[in-house]
C-alpha cells in the first residue's frame, strides 16, 4: 500500500494502480486502496473505473469524505444533481478547513444551475474556512455583478481579492467592469490600466480601455490606444480576423483590413463576414467591390428554395447595397435595393428614408410617403424631418417646411444645419426678422458658416438695416469664398452703397466684380452710372 501511495504522489500512475490492485486482491475490503485507485483512474481520465472504485470505497467506508468529494468532482459535468449530493455528504462528514474544496465545487455547480444564493452561501463557507481563497471572492463578485446587479458589493469582493493578490489580473478586470456599471469611469480606466501593466500584450484589455476612454470623451487617448492595438502581433489578436480588421479600418488602414477579411472569408465563408468586408470596402470607397461582397452574403443566406429569409440581417444587405448604388449615382438601382430591404423587413426606417431621398432626386412625388413612413417608425429621425422640410421648401410650401425644421431642432437643439435651413425658409416666407434670429443662431453654432453670413446680410438689406448688412458683407470678404459667392457679395454690397448714395465705394466693388466676371456688360453699365453720379 505504501509503495502504491509513493508512486501515486509522484504521478507514476500505472505502477500505483498495479500496486493498489494487488492490495485489493489480497484484501477486497480495503477502502483506502479503492479510494487511491479511483483517484489514479480519474487522473488517467478513466472515469468509469474511477467511479466504480470510489463507489466501492464509499460502500466499504461510508464515512470516507474524500471518496464522496472525488466522486462529486467526476460527476460535476455529467450528473450535477448527484455531484451536489456527494459534495453535501462530504461536508456533512467533514466540515473543517481540510474539506473546503467540497464547498467550493458545490458552489460552482450551484452557479452553473443559476442557484445564485446557494452558490454565494457555499463560497462564503469557503472563505469562513480559508479567507485567502481568491477564487471564492471572484465568484461571489461575478454573481453579484452579472446576475444580481449588486455592483457596490461586487466591487468590495473584487477589492478583497486584490488585497490578497495584488497581481491578480482577473480581479482588476472584474472590478473595472463593476465600476463601469455604476458609471465610475475614471476608476474603471485605472483598473484596466493596472491590468494592462500586468499583461501589456493582451488585446482584449486594450479594447476595453478604448471603450471606457470613448465614454469619458477622451477621444485622442482612445484613438491612440486603438492605433497601438493595430500594431500588436499577439496570437490571440491575430487569430480574430474580424476584430483585427475593424481595428485596422479604424486606423484608416482599409487595405490591410480588407486583406485580413478576405483571408478569413476564404476559410470561413459566412454571411456576417462578407457583410463586414463590404462595410469596410464602403469606407475605402470601393463600392463596386462592396456590392459584390453583399451579393455573396445574400447567396450564402438564401434558403434551399433560393429565397432570402424575412429577417433584418437579409434586409440590411440590400440596404447597404443601396447605399453603394447611391455613391455610384445609380439612383434607380439604389431605389430598387431599398425597396427589397423594405420588403424583407417592413419596419426599417432608414431604408424608407434612403428610398425617399432617391425618389426625391428622381423627382418622384412618392418620396414624401417614404419620409412619412420613416417618421412613423422612428419619430426621432432627424434626417427624415430635414428631408421633408427640403421637399416642402422645393414646392414653395414654406410654412410646412418650417414646421418640419422645428421638429428637427427639438431632436438636435444644436444643429447649425436645421437653424440655417429654417432661416432661409423664413427669408423665402418674407419674415426677415425671424430669419435673422435663426441665421444668427447658426453663426453662434458655426462661426465660419459662409452662407449664414451671406443670407443674414441679405435679410438686413431687406429690412434696410444697412450698417449690419455692410458688416456681414465685410466679414464674408475676409473669409475664403468661392468665386461665385465672392462675386455675389461684391455686387450686393455695391448695390447697397448705391442705395446709400456712396457711389465711390459702389464703384470700387463693381470694379472688383469685373475681375471675377469680365464679360458681364451690366457691371460696366453700373460702373458708368456710378461715375456719372
Amino acid at each position: 500500500m505504501k509503495h502504491g501511495i509513493h508512486f501515486f504522489d509522484r504521478s507514476v500512475l500505472t505502477t500505483a494502480i498495479q500496486d493498489f490492485t494487488l492490495v485489493i486482491k489480497e484484501d477486497p475490503s480495503n477502502a483506502q486502496a479503492r479510494l487511491y485507485r479511483g483517484r489514479a483512474y480519474a487522473k488517467q481520465q478513466q472515469y468509469r473505473n474511477a467511479i466504480q472504485d470510489l463507489a466501492a470505497a464509499i460502500h466499504l467506508d461510508p464515512s470516507c469524505w474524500l471518496a464522496f468529494y472525488y466522486r462529486g468532482c467526476i460527476l460535476r459535468q455529467i450528473d450535477p444533481k448527484r455531484a451536489v449530493q456527494d459534495f453535501s455528504v462530504s461536508v456533512l462528514i467533514n466540515e473543517t478547513q481540510e474539506n473546503f474544496s467540497s464547498f467550493l465545487h458545490r458552489g460552482i455547480v450551484y452557479s452553473e444551475q443559476c442557484q445564485w444564493s446557494l452558490a454565494i452561501c457555499d463560497f462564503e463557507s469557503v472563505l469562513a474556512l480559508d479567507s485567502s481563497v481568491i477564487f471564492a471572492y471572484l465568484h461571489i463578485g461575478l454573481i453579484l455583478l452579472l446576475h444580481l446587479d449588486q455592483y457596490h458589493e461586487a466591487i468590495r469582493q473584487f477589492t478583497n481579492a486584490i488585497e490578497i493578490d495584488p497581481l491578480n489580473v482577473r480581479a482588476y478586470v472584474c472590478r473595472a467592469q463593476a465600476y463601469h456599471k455604476i458609471h465610475n469611469l475614471p476608476n474603471a480606466v485605472k483598473d484596466i490600466n493596472r491590468a494592462i501593466h500586468l499583461y501589456p500584450n493582451k488585446s482584449q484589455l486594450c479594447i476595453l480601455r478604448g471603450q471606457y476612454l470613448m465614454e469619458l470623451k477622451k477621444y485622442e487617448l482612445a484613438s491612440l490606444g486603438i492605433h497601438q492595438l493595430a500594431e500588436m502581433n499577439e496570437e490571440s489578436f491575430t487569430s480574430q480576423p474580424v476584430q483585427q480588421a475593424l481595428i485596422q479600418s479604424f486606423c484608416q488602414n482599409h487595405n490591410k483590413a480588407i486583406e485580413c477579411l478576405r483571408e478569413a472569408t476564404a476559410t470561413q465563408p459566412e454571411p456576417a463576414m462578407f457583410v463586414i468586408l463590404g462595410k469596410i470596402q464602403m469606407k475605402a470607397k470601393k463600392t463596386k467591390d462592396a456590392v459584390r461582397s453583399f451579393k455573396k452574403a445574400m447567396k450564402l443566406l438564401m434558403t434551399s428554395a433560393k429565397i432570402l429569409p424575412n429577417t433584418f440581417e437579409a434586409a440590411e444587405m440590400y440596404y447597404l447595397t443601396g447605399l453603394c448604388y447611391v455613391e455610384q449615382k445609380s439612383l434607380l438601382q439604389a431605389r430598387d435595393a431599398f425597396s427589397m430591404a423594405i420588403r424583407l423587413h417592413s419596419s426599417y426606417p432608414d431604408a424608407f428614408y434612403q428610398r425617399g431621398l432617391c425618389r426625391m432626386q428622381l423627382r418622384q412625388a412618392k418620396c414624401i410617403r417614404d419620409f412619412n413612413r420613416a417618421l412613423a417608425l422612428c419619430p426621432s429621425h432627424f434626417q427624415a424631418y430635414m428631408s421633408r422640410a427640403a421637399y416642402y421648401g422645393s414646392k414653395g410650401r414654406y410654412s410646412k417646411a418650417i414646421l418640419n425644421c422645428n421638429e428637427a431642432i427639438k431632436i438636435l437643439p444644436n444643429s447649425a444645419r436645421a437653424y440655417f435651413y429654417r432661416g432661409t425658409l423664413k427669408y423665402q416666407n418674407k419674415t426677415f426678422k425671424a430669419a435673422i434670429e435663426d441665421l444668427s443662431k447658426t453663426i453662434d453654432l458655426n462661426k465660419t458658416c459662409i452662407l449664414a453670413y451671406y443670407n443674414r446680410a441679405v435679410c438686413y438689406h431687406q429690412i434696410k438695416d444697412f450698417r449690419k448688412a455692410l458688416k456681414d458683407y465685410g466679414i464674408l470678404l475676409l473669409l475664403e469664398l468661392s468665386k461665385e459667392i465672392a462675386f455675389k457679395v461684391l455686387i450686393n454690397r455695391g448695390l447697397l452703397y448705391v442705395e446709400l448714395g456712396d457711389y465711390a465705394n459702389a464703384c470700387e466693388d463693381f470694379k472688383e466684380a469685373t475681375l471675377l466676371s469680365p464679360d458681364d456688360s451690366q457691371i460696366f453699365q453700373a460702373i458708368g452710372i456710378c461715375y456719372h453720379k
